[in-house]
């Protein structure tokens, strides 16, 4: 071995003698207790998937498409709807996780999750799921029953999914749809108004969309090994996935043209020109289509949209369009 150099030497040596000042040896067991559920409470907080909320914005579209933008006593009633949404999904996600934890470790970016990299223990996540999930119920209940149940509708449903529908093709992507139409449903109930069977559908059709477009995802990602994280990808395809997604997407177009056209109970005139903003919806699909065929992306619906700028910005000219077409159909 070479005889170390001088300058290194008194390095290590410095170090030796300050490195004992500045990282304390014998921490108080008060100060560790603290970091473990600090850290403990960051475990949870990332297993809840806040991104995922963003999909609980279904919940506002009854608000939106009847009108009621400017009903200010009807907000409490969305907002309460929407954390109910938020606690009952983070449950699942909780227990998911859960469940899902060997075939995490074999992802390799579902891995990093804290229950899959032992960060956050089994008992403690099942514990916070069954919290969340009281919470969620309560907070609906606040509402009216009709909202609570379709937040009981929609526990129910996704721990089916997780225990066994998640595993069937094309039954998988059925009850991911159906959470959707639940949440669009919950936001009707909630303010008490029609929702129209169209909307209903084309909600179905648009959740079907982006689900399909997670399978193809994961299954470019995983390539080989994907049967071994989800065994539902082993009876997919990407051939059967491109035509389920083009047919869904076609649905989507199709549902939408019709609601605008059909006229929505007691309030017909505030939508009869949505009809105009067919092409900014055409052109939003197509470009969710181009993202997950070409560039391989959607494996997070709410990621891809909050990363894609054309994305968000045909999705906002199409929001300020149906306001503005409300604002004129007022007057």
């Amino acid at each position: 071995m070479h005889p170390a150099r001088p300058w290194a030497a008194a390095t290590a040596e410095a170090a030796s003698a300050w490195l004992p000042l500045a990282v304390p040896q014998n921490r108080s067991p008060l100060h560790c207790d603290s970091r473990r559920s600090i850290l403990k409470a960051l475990s949870i907080l990332r297993s809840l998937r806040p991104r995922e909320w963003l999909k609980n914005g279904f919940v506002l579209a009854p608000l939106f498409f009847s009108g009621n933008l400017y009903a200010r006593a009807k907000y409490p009633a969305v907002l309460l709807t929407v954390a109910a949404f938020c606690l009952a999904a983070s449950a699942i996600y909780l227990v998911n996780d859960v469940m899902d934890r060997e075939a995490d470790r074999q992802h390799p970016l579902k891995c990093r999750r804290p229950i899959a990299a032992g960060r956050l223990g089994v008992q403690t996540a099942l514990l916070a799921a069954a919290l969340l999930t009281a919470g969620g119920w309560m907070l609906a209940w606040q509402v009216n029953r009709a909202t609570a149940a379709c937040v009981a509708a929609y526990s129910v449903l996704t721990l089916a999914y997780c225990l066994a529908l998640k595993r069937v093709l094309l039954l998988d992507a059925i009850t991911i749809a159906a959470g959707f139409v639940l949440r669009a449903v919950a936001g009707a109930v909630a303010i008490q108004v029609y929702i129209s069977h169209w909307l209903v559908v084309c909600t179905f059709s648009l959740a079907m969309f982006l689900a399909l477009g997670k399978r193809l995802y994961e299954l470019h990602l995983l390539g080989d090994n994907a049967e071994l994280h989800r065994k539902v990808l082993f009876d997919y395809s990407e051939g059967l996935l491109k035509s389920a997604i083009l047919a869904t997407g076609l649905i989507t177009l199709a549902t939408y043209a019709l609601y605008t056209v059909y006229p929505l109970m007691g309030t017909p005139a505030r939508h009869a020109g949505l009809i105009l903003t067919l092409p900014l919806v055409a052109l939003g699909l197509g470009r969710y289509t181009h993202l997950v065929f070409r560039r391989r992306s959607g494996g997070c619906p709410s990621e891809t949209l909050l990363s894609d700028r054309l994305l968000l910005l045909i999705i906002a000219v199409w929001a300020v369009t149906v306001y503005l077409l409300f604002e004129l159909a007022k007057r």
